[in-house]
């Protein structure tokens, strides 16, 4: 048996692959404590792994994201059902402080949501397995994005400062970083100004602002 908050349908909200039709395998459970999270993080449901695999193979959407809560604290259940499905493209939305035990799941994992996080969450970051991470990520062929999740100034600046600090290799890696406001956050003119000006301070760097595009539209 397997615990999960929800599985369902809908398009991709955030990060490059917005737009996509996806199943989306919530699993219960986070490691951090952040304290604008707006997701469900209790189990809802059990279901045995063979049945979920069932459900999925029988449609027509082949990308599957696992998220949270923390899905890699589940990793053994991730990899079962990956290996169940055929014809999919997996991705993984992950805080970046769990670096995984197999290396098939890097392997098998195709895109890699890594969201570090900022100053004013409340929850710490660990920029060391956030690297490891992106560095095995792209060994095994497969993409890696950082989406920073962002409400005020302060964190913004905190933003900056892993930018100066691992700037050389954000480069090496051609990494996506987007900047993610809090939904639901007004984030004002100064904030506005902040955020062009950050775009402007680093041109090498691969950085873009990006919503949640599934709340605008009202979906899941």
């Amino acid at each position: 048996m397997i615990e999960l908050v929800e599985y369902f349908i809908s398009l991709e909200g955030e990060g490059m692959s917005t737009g996509l039709p996806t199943w989306f395998i919530r699993f219960p459970g986070c490691n951090l404590n952040c304290e604008w999270c707006d997701t469900e993080k209790e189990k809802k449901i059990e279901i045995k792994e063979e049945s979920l695999i069932e459900i999925i193979n029988k449609t027509d959407i082949g990308r599957i994201c696992f998220t949270g809560g923390e899905p890699l604290l589940n990793e053994e259940k991730l990899l079962t059902i990956m290996k169940g499905l055929h014809f999919n493209s997996f991705s993984v939305q992950t805080n970046g402080t769990i670096y995984p035990k197999h290396d098939e799941t890097i392997e098998m994992i195709d895109e890699w949501s890594i969201s570090p996080k900022l100053i004013t969450s409340g929850s710490r970051r660990d920029d060391e397995i956030v690297k490891k991470l992106i560095f095995a990520v792209h060994e095994a062929g497969n993409f890696a994005e950082l989406k920073f999740v962002f409400q005020c100034i302060e964190d913004l600046n905190d933003l900056v400062l892993f930018i100066q600090e691992h700037r050389d290799f954000l480069e090496m890696f051609l990494t996506p970083v987007i900047l993610q406001p809090v939904w639901g956050v007004n984030c004002g003119r100064l904030i506005q100004d902040d955020v062009c000006e950050i775009l402007r301070k680093f041109p090498e760097i691969h950085l873009r602002v990006m919503i949640q595009t599934h709340k605008v539209l009202g979906f899941r």
